[in-house]
């Protein structure tokens, strides 16, 4: 029998075990020939043209958007098998069962074997008529090959094996030859580009909050599903609601309420409503009498958000203020005349006032749930003998998001520098360290975390309202409230990411009063991020959301992934991948650096290895939002964040500034944030671009060894540029 007959029924004998798998349920023979024919499509990166393929009952040839012809029927479909050469010389790919979209990953899934999906790439980047994948693939004529298709082909070899393998075929390898200027295959780095936007969406992977046994609740509580760890409330089950285990009541009335995918992507559930009427009492809910949870009523007592120590308060009159400036800056007059045409309020800052300072320590909880205290820097107005005293109404708040690295105690800190300078400007300045200084020095990082960046800072904020309204308002007649007050946020870098998460948790919460959010160079979409690196890393073109480091070959990105996500995932989200899973150590010039394995790319890229990993950066990527619903006014009813904003008239400028050039934070991280301000998710609020745009070299220079140390982990100095505008023109708003 010949092969090609082999061939037709799906399962190869030449291609040994790899094509046994076949030869199963799925088996094509099991669909009638007077099925349903259904359109396909083989995509590589886009659409796969002018390959021949074949099914038990229909032949042809892929179209330019990849279609192809299958019969299915009842959830079954035909085996597919896409060739090169014609109809009596076909040097076959793996079969696989025919579907909607076919893709690489469509052979890994079926065979679970790496090598499949790299080899059958190398040979269609080959074939195709300009070498290029960024436009999908449009195989040049193989019609008139004359193959000798006794020869076995095993596409499970590792890449060169196969390539050898292939270059049996003489007419092959004179194809190559004429096509491509080399009698072989593309490279495996070149023919390795990441196939991300064909992955299937993963499904949820941030487990809501479970309303643990004994808690206590208030009084209006909407009871959800996903409480009592169901999926649904069971149709033909009793559910009763019991007072101190005495008396019950059956529970009837329900309604679906939105769930929490992870913080800003949801999905529905169902809720009881539980009509909750007397305080400190305890309930229960039985299940077909059984018990599922029990709770008391009342008003339930937060344990995070309070401060925890007396600090000591330290006064700055306005020289010493304007003199710790200088100190910190030692900028000469000459250098100080020089930026002041760019940067007048960096230059001259406006001190006006005297303040108060301290460390707080409060408390609050790590993403893991562990209740952890964290100390915060705040600065303040001293009202004493002020010509024209402050009053509560006169309260400005500023929420300051630190950057990488940023060691908020320090007071040459840009937290010290712009908190004392705003709090002379009559703002109420709070600065949370973070975890890894302070109170917890040494500890890992909870970095790019967007649930943490935003609990630690409203933690924050809570604690020096609780400790201001505690120990001054008796003297100065001011209240702090930080839901009612204008409040800003203001960060940059790693601080532009938090401010952003900061500024969406306001809003979730339903508080009216932000007033500005000002957010520099943050990296907003951290899975394209790293689908940026790993594609760059296999020679994709594509320099969207990353750059190099002087060491050519290594994206600046990989360090931060090494030193600072990783660890950070690893500490609080459990990730279980190691330094030798991903990295591999070289060198470059004398000097020790540190780039992406081989093996890791490739699976990053073609199996489902690594989704724990993409799941994570895509939960903490904040332009990955669709749409943001809460409960209104305490009901269980839904509604759309930009509609609760429309009714609460909530409106409130937001500034992003990003510097085109940017090699640590690239211009794609913008793109994607500004976008998504224009969907209308928070009330048509669109973004403004702050202008940073720096031509004087004198300025970089003068600013290089001073400014740039506080601020920067990049020596190029282009990241860092950007914050001086933003910081400029915040000032300038006082």
């Amino acid at each position: 029998m010949k092969l090609s007959t082999l061939l037709y029924f799906g399962c190869a004998i030449t291609l040994l075990s790899l094509l046994s798998g076949c030869n199963d349920e799925n088996n094509a023979s099991s669909i009638s020939s007077t099925a349903e024919i259904q359109t396909g499509a083989l995509v590589v990166n886009g659409a796969v043209a002018n390959i021949a393929y074949m099914t038990p009952s229909l032949t042809g040839k892929t179209d330019q958007n990849g279609h192809f012809k299958y019969r299915a029927d009842e959830g079954t479909s035909e085996t597919v098998i896409f060739y090169i050469g014609n109809e009596n010389n076909k040097l076959p790919l793996p079969a696989v069962n025919a579907s909607n979209i076919i893709s690489l990953g469509s052979w890994y899934t079926q065979y679970d074997n790496i090598n499949i999906p790299i080899n059958i790439k190398r040979l269609l980047l080959t074939l195709d008529d300009d070498l290029s994948s960024d436009n999908g693939l449009n195989l040049i004529d193989t019609d008139s090959l004359e193959l000798n298709t006794g020869i076995p082909l095993d596409y499970t070899l590792d890449s060169d094996s196969f390539e050898i393998s292939l270059l049996l075929f003489d007419a092959l390898k004179s194809l190559f030859l004429n096509h491509t200027g080399l009698g072989q295959l593309i490279e495996e780095t070149v023919a390795s580009t990441a196939f991300n936007s064909y992955i299937e969406p993963q499904d949820s992977f941030y487990d809501p909050n479970d309303l643990n046994l004994g808690t206590t609740v208030p009084l209006d509580h909407t009871f959800r599903v996903s409480e009592f760890g169901s999926d649904n409330i069971a149709t033909d089950h009793t559910y009763q609601l019991c007072i101190d285990n005495l008396l019950c009541r059956d529970l009837t009335n329900h309604y679906n309420v939105t769930k929490l995918e992870n913080t800003y992507n949801t999905s529905k559930e169902t809720a009881f409503d539980l009509d909750l009427t007397l305080g400190d009492t305890q309930h229960s809910i039985t299940e077909d009498d059984i018990e599922i949870a029990n709770f008391t009523t009342g008003a339930a007592d937060n344990p995070q958000g309070h401060y925890t120590n007396t600090p000591e308060i330290t006064d700055y009159t306005l020289e010493e203020l304007e003199q710790s400036y200088e100190d910190a800056l030692n900028l000469t007059l000459a250098e100080r005349a020089l930026i002041e045409p760019v940067f007048p309020h960096i230059a001259n800052p406006p001190y006006r006032h005297r303040i108060h300072s301290t460390t707080l320590t409060y408390t609050t909880a790590t993403p893991d749930g562990e209740l952890i205290e964290l100390s915060a820097y705040v600065a303040f107005p001293n009202v004493d003998n002020l010509l024209n005293p402050l009053t509560s109404e006169d309260v400005k708040i500023l929420s300051y998001q630190k950057y990488t690295g940023e060691n908020v105690g320090k007071t040459d800190s840009a937290a010290q520098l712009l908190g004392n300078l705003a709090a002379s400007n009559n703002y109420f300045v709070i600065a949370s360290y973070y975890i890894g200084h302070g109170a917890t020095d040494g500890d890992i990082p909870a970095y790019l975390i967007e649930d943490a960046a935003a609990t630690f800072s409203l933690d924050a904020l809570k604690a020096f309202e609780e400790f201001y309204n505690e120990n001054y308002t008796d003297d100065t007649g001011i209240t702090i409230d930080i839901t009612s007050q204008p409040t800003s946020l203001f960060g940059y870098s790693q601080g532009g990411h938090s401010t952003m998460a900061v500024m969406l948790r306001y809003l979730y919460e339903g508080y009216t009063n932000l007033a500005a959010t000002w957010a520099g160079e943050g990296p907003y979409n951290l899975l394209s991020t790293m689908d940026g690196m790993v594609s760059r890393y296999l020679d994709s073109t594509d320099d969207t959301y990353l750059n190099y480091t002087e060491y050519a070959l290594v994206p600046y990105q990989v360090g931060f992934l090494q030193e600072y996500i990783l660890p950070s995932y690893r500490e609080y989200y459990g990730l279980n991948l190691d330094d030798d899973d991903v990295f591999i150590e070289t060198s470059f010039l004398g000097n020790t650096v540190y780039t992406l394995k081989p093996s890791f790319a490739l699976e990053y890229t073609y199996t489902n290895k690594y989704d724990t990993l993409k799941s994570q950066l895509f939960k903490n990527s904040l332009t990955n939002m669709s749409e943001i619903s809460l409960l209104f006014e305490d009901t269980p009813f839904d509604v759309a964040l930009n509609e609760y904003m429309a009714f609460k008239e909530i409106d409130f400028p937001i500034y992003l500034y990003q510097y085109e050039e940017d090699v640590l934070v690239t211009e794609g991280n913008y793109e994607d944030m500004a976008a998504l301000l224009e969907q209308n998710v928070i009330n048509n609020i669109n973004s403004t671009r702050g202008v940073c745009e720096v031509t004087e070299d004198g300025i970089i220079a003068a600013l290089d060894q001073k400014i740039f140390d506080l601020f920067t982990l990049d020596p190029t100095g282009t990241h860092v540029i950007c914050g001086f505008y933003m910081l400029n023109d915040f000032i300038d708003t006082f």
